[in-house]
């Protein structure tokens, strides 16, 4: 993707769409709906744990006038659970107001956050407050012109769009007036929204967060200014609210993608939840005091796109500890309940989110020994998952340990890492139709079992009501049909209009995904196929490596910083730079933008450091180092990249660092486009980790000398628009 121009400027192909910044939410308790009886002393406090805390939670399933939804009363319960459990103290639990189904209408939302969150945080300066919203998203028509494509992000409360035309959606305007008078009494604020805002229609028979725009008049808005867009100035980002690091804002997707429900099956029982809520609260069970947003982010974002085509944001401070460090001190670990041999039992499965291939750690009890479950200090073991039921798992080790016993502590490593085949749904099958996909492509795949195709429908084999989260569908068709709707050209040799083809499809909307199509007849076909999902399945393991056991010397120490760059006409020097907010995980760009971007190593300790693009050409590229390179970075040190351009297609792709405490090659995770033939790479010194990356195995298990504090990851996002700068 990248080639060289007048040996200073990469021009590079990142893709995106339209960013969204909107919040997702997620905490809930099912406690009565009674408000709280607070003095009227303030209360003057010292210690973040000591604070008060106030959650406002909005959870609607039962709509009146729209489509209904099915998890949002499972949203609250999670969240409930997850911060009584890890997030209040002895003298400091959450006061809590929540509006469920019929009690959550306009009126009451509105008067409930301006009693419960910003009259006690006036009481209280200082005091941590959530507000949490699971239900549908909207757009409605824009009256104050403040939006630039005419219409205003919305929450739906339940009693919106009645045919008397008399109760309106609650439009981003309004929310940054309540905001923006909490914001004066405290700064301890998140806001999370499951929900979506595109106003697009529902993807097959899932449940997605989102109705049609509202095209009613609407009421007169206030005026509001989103701040000067010229020049090398920051883009806006956020549609419901807007940047300010007064707050953090957590969003279920961007703003043309939905926000969808998964199934999740526990025990017998199959529930409905919200993507973004249900691996939010996965990431908050495992936060210590000084996790920040941006990680817990990383990892739910990692969680959510391995199942959906979905890209949860975040924006704000986003490099402050999660709810002001008020996770519980205690590092949260896998009991074992029996080992044999090299094979141990863990109390944690499926409904924990475990999955066949999920590495372990295995720590020793003796917290003088081991106080935060980190790095290798206290490890006794790795161990990879290899069975797993609804609420246990067998994990295997290399070896042997005498050491490891039922008061042993098992850790999860990257969850979400080549944990299991990424399943691709299988269009051209059917309960009643065979699949016309040739039988040896299954055979090809088998052996590497970094896809899994599956037919659509409810018989032997097919996808089941839990396990309908596909990010990727084989469709075959015609070939002048397929791109006649996709309005795309070809980079291929000319094809007949009436050639059969197969192609991928991750939206939904017949039109190839990375401008993929395979003649059927063509004499490679099952060979370029199983290459082209391997491909993307090793994307998609690559995006989702992190280290959650890394200690804190390395641990969130790698901070990179986008740069906004202007050329002079002849594209050969650089004229004016612009360091663009760190405070977001996703940055929107025109295209025929120059950017580059900063790599500082935070920690006390030189680190090797190796940035990727993952691309939505399904290609793995690497960035920086230079080619050649084995420089580590200093400490306190930064470096930047070479400068990059971003032209068409719009899309999304993922920058990724991998920052390593000695010299490794990576060159073995770098592949071509999806369109392009791939050769073989050569081997990786990290092990079973970068094997795992590839689909590849050694011995089937965890290699005993993977350093858990050698490694850490984190990832920025780019969002390339439609859009060409002028």
């Amino acid at each position: 993707m990248s080639t060289k121009l007048n040996n200073l400027i990469y021009r590079k192909t990142v893709y995106s769409t339209l960013f969204l910044l909107i919040l997702v939410a997620a905490f809930i308790t099912v406690s009565p709906q009674v408000f709280p009886q607070n003095s009227n002393k303030t209360v003057v406090l010292t210690e973040t744990k000591d604070l008060p805390r106030f959650l406002l939670q909005v959870g609607i399933s039962k709509y009146k006038y729209v489509r209904q939804l099915k998890g949002t009363e499972n949203d609250i319960k999670d969240l409930q659970s997850v911060l009584q459990q890890r997030f209040s103290t002895a003298g400091q639990k959450w006061q809590t107001v929540q509006l469920i189904n019929e009690q959550a209408t306009h009126e009451a939302i509105e008067k409930a956050f301006k009693a419960h969150l910003i009259e006690n945080a006036k009481k209280n300066p200082n005091a941590i407050v959530i507000f949490q919203y699971s239900g549908h998203g909207s757009q409605v028509v824009d009256t104050n012109g403040d939006e630039s494509d005419g219409l205003d992000e919305t929450l739906v409360p339940i009693d919106s769009r009645d045919p008397q035309n008399k109760v309106f959606d609650i439009t981003d305007d309004k929310l940054n007036e309540w905001f923006q008078e909490l914001s004066k009494f405290t700064s301890n604020i998140t806001f999370i929204l499951d929900s979506c805002h595109s106003g697009t229609g529902t993807r097959g028979d899932e449940a997605i967060r989102n109705v049609e725009t509202d095209t009613r008049p609407q009421p007169k808005q206030n005026n509001t200014n989103r701040g000067d867009t010229s020049g090398l100035s920051d883009i806006p980002n956020a549609d419901i609210l807007r940047a300010n690091n007064n707050y953090v804002t957590i969003s279920a997707a961007l703003n043309n993608e939905t926000a969808s429900e998964i199934k999740v099956t526990e025990g017998t029982e199959v529930k409905h939840r919200g993507a973004l809520t249900y691996y939010l609260v996965e990431a908050l069970k495992n936060a210590a005091p000084e996790t920040t947003y941006r990680q817990l982010m990383e990892r739910v974002s990692a969680a959510v796109n391995q199942r959906k085509p979905q890209h949860p944001q975040t924006e704000g401070d986003i490099g402050r500890a999660v709810f002001g460090g008020t996770a519980s001190s205690e590092e949260p670990f896998i009991k074992i309940n029996k080992v044999e041999g090299k094979k141990i039992i863990i109390e944690a499965g499926e409904s924990l989110g475990i999955k066949k291939g999920t590495p372990l750690a295995v720590y020793s009890a003796d917290t003088k020994e081991a106080p935060n479950l980190k790095g290798e200090k206290g490890k006794l073991a790795n161990a990879t998952v290899t069975k797993v039921d609804a609420f246990t798992a067998e994990a295997e080790m290399s070896a042997e340990n005498s050491k490891i016993n039922r008061e042993s502590r098992a850790v999860l490593v990257s969850p979400h890492f080549g944990t299991e085949p990424l399943k691709v749904l299988d269009n051209t099958a059917t309960r009643d139709k065979p699949s016309s996909l040739p039988e040896n492509l299954f055979k090809e795949l088998e052996e590497k079992n970094l896809v899994q195709i599956v037919p659509i429908g409810n018989g032997k084999g097919s996808v089941s009501p839990t396990d309908n989260n596909n990010l990727l569908t084989i469709k075959r068709g015609l070939y002048g049909n397929v791109f006649s709707k996709a309005n795309t050209t070809s980079n291929k040799k000319a094809t007949e209009p009436d050639d059969e083809i197969y192609y991928f499809d991750e939206n939904e909307d017949d039109k190839p995904e990375f401008g993929f199509y395979l003649k059927t007849s063509d004499t490679e076909l099952v060979t370029k196929l199983a290459e082209a999902l391997e491909s993307v399945a090793k994307q998609h393991n690559l995006r989702s490596l992190s280290n959650n056991a890394a200690p804190s010397e390395i641990a969130g120490k790698i901070k990179l910083t986008v740069l906004a760059v202007k050329l002079d006409e002849k594209k050969e020097k650089i004229t004016e730079t612009k360091e663009l907010s760190s405070n977001t995980t996703d940055y929107l760009f025109e295209q025929g933008s120059y950017f580059q971007i900063k790599i500082e190593n935070l920690s006390k300790i030189p680190l090797y450091i190796t940035l990727f693009d993952i691309s939505t050409d399904s290609s793995i590229k690497t960035m920086y180092p230079p080619e050649g390179s084995r420089d580590a970075l200093a400490p306190g040190k930064s470096v930047l990249t070479p400068v990059y351009g971003t032209t068409a297609p719009a899309g999304s792709e993922t920058i990724k660092a991998i920052a390593t405490t000695t010299y490794a090659n990576f060159s073995i995770l770098t592949q071509k486009g999806i369109n392009q033939r791939n050769v073989s790479s050569v081997e990786s010194p990290i092990g079973w980790l970068m094997n795992k990356a590839l689909g590849k195995t050694t011995r089937g298990l965890v290699e005993e000398d993977t350093k858990l504090d050698a490694w850490v990851t984190t990832n920025i996002n780019f969002r390339i628009s439609d859009k060409v700068k002028k």
